[in-house]
């Protein structure tokens, strides 16, 4: 992969990764406002104790854990696949590619094309 694929891949994933995390803001913040919940309030139905800490879970700054997804989606009944990415980070998709070319299995390389996608 040449640069110019590096450099697009990378743009591709973190515009992927901003809408995203500010689509699961939303709709985090739209379930607080109908539960009449602050962002402080899930942080102790979590067992955070951090304002700041909930505040960056909720804007993509840290991930959640698996536990905080299914919690959240369990209280406000939403579906999993919108509090969890389905894409992976460009290092993510490096390793992988080369993980591939090590293993040199010809099937595998079609797996490249579908993580450019991702």
């Amino acid at each position: 992969m040449d640069q110019v694929d590096q450099s697009d891949l990378a743009a591709a994933v973190a515009e992927k990764e901003r809408i995203f995390f500010e689509k699961r803001r939303k709709t985090i913040q739209r379930k607080l406002k109908e539960f009449n919940l602050t962002q402080e309030e899930l942080g102790f139905l979590l067992g955070h104790k951090s304002k700041t800490h909930m505040s960056e879970l909720i804007n993509g700054v840290k991930p959640f854990t698996l536990t905080d997804i299914v919690v959240i989606s369990k209280i406000f009944k939403l579906e999993i696949d919108l509090l969890i990415p389905k894409y992976l980070t460009c290092d993510k998709i490096y390793r992988i590619y080369s993980a591939i070319d090590l293993i040199n299995k010809p099937k595998l390389n079609t797996v490249k094309r579908e993580l450019a996608f991702c």
